[in-house]
């Protein structure tokens, strides 16, 4: 028999911001329905300000991408990688994810833990992303650059004939920085009876820093093999929330950690400890 749970409480928040700093051209890709051959690839701007941003869900679906990579999860007591499996997107563009089958394979489960699970047909069950990531926006106001976007030229060589086909390429420039603000949910699941902490709150922030770590490495956007997306953390606040926090009760009820200098990911690490701690003691206090 499947597992359910009648209850789901909210214990807090763990927020994250800071900025995301360009090292090397970023291209993530707008509208190319009207875009013709010779014609300037663009970047996806925020159609108010006609600056670029980088989506939220661009940067989730990379960090999930990174976590079903190195991701484990629990079945019938042993640990196992992760199966990329589940079809979406289009007949004709299918995309494979990993997405567990039901609630309780998803709750032992590194990716579906963080970035959620929807059932199957037939199968009622589903369980949300506990991961916010906001759209990141640039604030003119604190580049330290003129401009923010630039063309690439770049061609296309016939193996055979020699013949170029060049492309153009919009980019945001190298340098320019983009408001990061990533918030992780932290809900309790259980019954009339038994209310039940995330166990494995720790390994989850753990593991999300690993993410973003890799991601570093690896790029955001498109053409990252060509050496586009090069991207550097740098946070400025790492906050635990409590409910009572939102409820105006916020003396003892928020735990943060700032540095006007900005702190990196193995900064951040440091802190997950005191998190976990400081969460779990919420949780105590609400089931007391």
């Amino acid at each position: 028999m499947r597992k359910r749970f009648s209850q789901k409480v909210f214990i807090g928040e763990i927020c994250l911001r800071g900025e995301i700093i360009l090292k090397t051209g970023l291209h993530i890709g707008g509208s190319e329905e009207a875009v013709q051959i010779g014609e300037v690839t663009p970047i996806i701007k925020d159609p108010a300000t006609g600056f670029p941003y980088i989506p939220g869900s661009s940067l989730k679906g990379k960090l999930r991408s990174i976590m079903e990579t190195f991701g484990k999860r629990e079945r019938n007591g042993k640990e196992e990688r992760v199966p990329i499996d589940k079809r979406v997107g289009t007949p004709r563009n299918p995309v494979y994810i990993h997405c567990c089958d039901d609630l309780e394979m998803a709750l032992n489960c590194d990716v579906c833990r963080v970035f959620g699970m929807s059932g199957e047909k037939g199968i009622p069950e589903n369980l949300p992303a506990s991961l916010l990531c906001r759209d990141a926006n640039l604030d003119p106001a604190k580049q330290e650059i003129g401009s923010f976007m630039d063309i690439k030229t770049e061609n296309v060589l016939d193996r055979v004939t020699a013949v170029s086909n060049p492309r153009r390429i919009e980019r945001v420039i190298p340098g320019a920085k983009f408001d990061l603000e990533m918030i992780l949910q932290i809900f309790a699941l259980g019954d009339d009876k038994q209310l039940f902490f995330p166990k494995r709150l720790e390994r989850d922030l753990g593991n999300l820093f690993t993410c973003m770590a890799i991601l570093e490495t690896q790029g955001l956007g498109g053409l990252s093999s060509r050496g586009y997306g090069k991207v550097k953390f740098h946070f400025n606040e790492l906050s635990a929330l409590r409910l009572e926090y939102f409820k105006g009760e916020k003396e003892k009820n928020v735990l943060k950690h700032t540095d006007e200098k900005g702190f990196d990911i193995d900064e951040a690490r440091k802190h997950i400890a005191d998190i976990v701690k400081f969460m779990k003691e919420a949780f105590e206090d609400i089931i007391r």
